[in-house]
């Protein structure tokens, strides 16, 4: 018995909306910066959520985990680090193939969100 794949618009990360076959699955994108000073701010990368929940619960972690490494090499309540991570400006929903969403749901299993340099490590074909 074939399987008949019909097609739904999807939203990719570039934000275009693109007829894409329905076996594309939702997550949530949040794109990352780092901050260095005397630099500025360049991307830090992107991670993938199954859910909004587990995306909070990360950024959450994240930020409390940062947070007390900074402490614990010396610096002050309140002080800014030379360099840190922080959550960038786009945090959308987009549409992936079932392979990278595999990879998503395996990281959520082990309470890790799926991190990715680029958003061109997706297959989007």
């Amino acid at each position: 018995m074939s399987k008949e794949i019909t097609k739904v618009e999807a939203k990719i990360a570039d934000g275009a909306i693109v007829e894409k076959p329905a076996e594309w699955i939702s997550v949530f994108c949040q794109d990352w910066e780092e901050s260095e000073r005397g630099w500025g701010t360049r991307p830090d990368g992107h991670t993938l959520h199954l859910t909004k929940e587990a995306h909070r619960e990360h950024v959450k972690n994240f930020y409390d985990n940062q947070h007390k490494i900074f402490l614990d090499h010396g610096l002050k309540e309140g002080d800014t680090p030379d360099e840190y991570t922080r959550i960038g400006n786009g945090f959308r929903q987009i549409a992936v193939r079932h392979d990278t969403w595999e990879k998503v749901r395996d990281a959520d299993a082990e309470g890790k969100p799926y991190w990715l340099r680029r958003l061109s490590e997706i297959d989007w074909k």
